[in-house]
């Protein structure tokens, strides 16, 4: 978790951004889904998601965004009903490929940056 706050750290200074990207440790799903209340709007990347696109999405008027990536298998169906529940929960499909975590992550935080005006 330090590691990654750290790159993230220097990947903002190298960048020019002013708003840090807060890098949280692993967490159980259960306790997930407390924390993410928090949130205006929480992406969610949702390989089973048929209706809804990325680019379809306009996220300008947020201030407070997460975003939710699986790990390596994705989220079992009885996780992705518990998240879809939440009022503020925006279940996303990436594309017709299933991408990696890592890909994910850095494919929707690039998308998500693009939609609130970053890029």
């Amino acid at each position: 978790h330090k590691k990654l706050q750290e790159i993230s750290n220097q990947s903002l200074k190298q960048c020019g951004r002013s708003k840090p990207i807060d890098v949280k440790p692993a967490i159980t799903f259960d306790y997930m889904l407390t924390e993410i209340k928090n949130y205006d709007v929480v992406v969610f990347a949702n390989e089973t998601e048929k209706n809804t696109n990325i680019l379809e999405l306009d996220l300008k008027n947020y201030i407070s965004i997460a975003i939710i990536i699986g790990c390596e298998g994705g989220f079992s169906p009885k996780e992705i009903e518990a998240l879809k529940q939440l009022d503020n929960i925006i279940s996303v499909s990436l594309g017709k490929r299933i991408l990696r975590a890592e890909t994910a992550s850095l494919a929707l935080s690039t998308l998500v940056l693009n939609k609130i005006g970053e890029i």
